[in-house]
């Protein structure tokens, strides 16, 4: 399932909704477009055996989205990650003596 984004008509500018309505460009694009100073919140993380899904509002002056993501569970795999100090130095971190 791709995103899925509800756009109310009040809540946006005209500028903002021509070019929703034009389909060439992302949300994203069209806050840098106009260059709308945007905020995110997200509002729901659901993980389930097959799918990760997100619900969020991207908002800002004219501006307003209520977005809905779902991925594939396969797109992702945790892996370890290597620490940015030498060892010696995380020791010390931990420690409180970085």
């Amino acid at each position: 399932m791709p995103a899925r984004s509800v756009i109310p008509l009040s809540a946006n500018n005209r500028e903002v909704l021509a070019d929703v309505r034009a389909g060439k460009l992302g949300i994203g694009q069209i806050a840098v477009k106009h260059r709308i100073p945007t905020e995110r919140r997200i509002r729901e993380i659901m993980v389930t055996p097959s799918q990760i899904s997100r619900k969020y509002i991207m908002q800002g002056p004219g501006l307003y989205y209520a977005v809905t993501e779902v991925f594939p569970r396969d797109l992702y795999r945790a892996e370890p990650q290597r620490l940015p100090l030498k060892p010696d130095r995380w020791a010390q971190a931990v420690k409180g003596g970085v």
